[in-house]
C-alpha cells in the first residue's frame, strides 16, 4: 500500500486519508481503513440515489462552511489573520470523527457513518451541547435574586 505524505506537509491530501488518519490510534491503519470503507458502505446504502464520495464531500463542506463562519465571528472581527475555507478542512473532518465517538451505535463504523450523514443532512454539524458561557448567563437569568 503507497504510504501517505506527512500530516505537517501542504500538499493535496484526499478526504478519505484525512479521515483514515483521523481514526487511527497507535498506528493502526488497517483497522482505521477498514472502518471508513465499512462506513463508506452504510452511507452508500443509506443515501439512496446520492454517491457515497458526495455525501462525504457535502458532509465535510457544511462542516467547513459553520466553522470558518464560527471563525469569522470570533477571529476576524479583532483583525486577525485572513484564512480560507481550505484551511478548515482538517478541523472539519477532525470535528465530524469526534462528532461519531459521540454517537450511540454499537461499532465505530455505524458511528461515523451517522455523523457523516448528519453531517449531510444538517447546515449545523457542530456540538449540540451548551457551553460554560451559556450555562452561566441561564444561572444568572433564572436565579431567585433577580
Amino acid at each position: 500500500m503507497k504510504k501517505l505524505p506527512p500530516a505537517g506537509s501542504r500538499s493535496k491530501v484526499s478526504l478519505a486519508e484525512m479521515f483514515v488518519r483521523r481514526l487511527m490510534k497507535d498506528g493502526a491503519r488497517g483497522t482505521a481503513e477498514e472502518i471508513f470503507v465499512a462506513a463508506m458502505e452504510i452511507v452508500q446504502r443509506k443515501a439512496g440515489d446520492r454517491t457515497a464520495a458526495f455525501v462525504l464531500e457535502a458532509s465535510v463542506e457544511n462542516s467547513v462552511l459553520h466553522l470558518y463562519l464560527k471563525w469569522l465571528l470570533r477571529q476576524r472581527a479583532s483583525g486577525g489573520p485572513a484564512r480560507t475555507t481550505e484551511d478548515f478542512r482538517r478541523p472539519a473532518v477532525s470535528a465530524i470523527v469526534k462528532a461519531a465517538a459521540r454517537e450511540s451505535a454499537p461499532t465505530m463504523d455505524r458511528r461515523l457513518a451517522a455523523a457523516i450523514l448528519k453531517g449531510y443532512t444538517e447546515s449545523d454539524p457542530g456540538p449540540k451541547h451548551r457551553t460554560a458561557a451559556h450555562r452561566l448567563s441561564a444561572k444568572r437569568a433564572y436565579s431567585p435574586g433577580r
